[in-house]
């Protein structure tokens, strides 16, 4: 009895999970490709947003930071040479967010203009905080 046909099945069924895999990483690692808005692209498009999950990229705004270290809120505006756009997240930051960072940020908009975070990272890494 020979074991080669067995084999051979196996090998590409590990050759197919290991590119798929690597296709998913690629994907990940540059953000996902054309669902990524700028702050303007996300104004611009506000009345169709509203209520979406949106990947919007921009810089913090300096100044624009609030804390409250008793309900783990943060508050910031997040901007880009179009526009900016007020953001809360709830949770501990990621440690690259600071005044002036490029950040990704993965949230709901809501109709009050308001973009309700739930991931923030750093553009071309992986999610460096997820709930």
């Amino acid at each position: 009895m020979s074991f080669r046909p067995r084999r051979r099945t196996w090998l590409l069924g590990l050759a197919a999970a290991v590119i798929a895999i690597v296709v998913v990483l690629a994907i990940t690692l540059l953000g996902g490709g054309s669902d990524q808005l700028s702050v303007g692209e996300l104004l611009a498009r506000s009345a169709s947003l509203s209520g979406q999950t949106v990947n919007v990229r921009g810089v913090v705004v300096p100044g624009s930071i609030s804390w409250d270290d008793g309900t783990k809120v943060l508050m910031f505006t997040l901007a880009d040479d179009e526009g900016r756009v007020d953001t809360v997240y709830e949770g501990v930051p990621p440690d690259e967010f600071g005044s002036g960072a490029d950040l990704l940020v993965v949230g709901t908009f809501s109709s009050d203009g308001v973009l309700r975070a739930v991931h923030i990272r750093e553009p071309g890494t992986l999610c460096a905080r997820c709930h």
